[in-house]
């Protein structure tokens, strides 16, 4: 899988927190965008998707998972865009419905978008996510 190299599909599907998996990306092999809060997991989304997700990053928004299909090297994916989390031990809504994501829908790759700037906090997060049973490829995008 390569990244530079996409062919957007623009179809997304804004999913409440609490939503099933959509049915039309059963079968399709699915990518889990993850990393901390503010870090650029909805931009790469948009880019594999060809969509546009608007993100609320403040206390009393609505927590969401934003799916979508888009195609990397002539391979048709679902891509899940999930809320930020600092951490695999829940403490908090969006942590719990991304590592529930993570645990519960096996995925070909986990995405771990970080920030180079404070990569050493940003790296807290990835041996975790990179040992996730069920999950294929661990890439970390910078």
């Amino acid at each position: 899988m390569n990244l530079p190299f996409l062919r957007n599909r623009a179809q997304d599907v804004g999913a409440g927190c609490h939503a099933p998996p959509q049915t039309h990306w059963a079968g399709l092999p699915q990518i889990t965008i993850v990393g901390n809060p503010n870090v650029g997991k909805s931009a790469l989304f948009n880019r594999l998707t060809g969509s546009y997700v608007s993100v609320s990053n403040y206390p009393g928004t609505t927590v969401e998972v934003a799916r979508g299909q888009g195609t990397v090297n002539g391979q048709t994916l679902s891509v899940v865009d999930t809320p930020g989390l600092y951490s695999l031990m829940p403490g908090s809504e969006e942590e719990r419905v991304t590592y529930s994501l993570l645990f519960d829908e096996p995925s070909a790759a986990v995405i771990h978008v970080v920030e180079a700037r404070n990569l050493e906090r940003m790296l807290a997060l990835a041996i975790p996510c990179s040992a996730v049973p069920g999950s294929g490829q661990f890439w970390m995008v910078f």
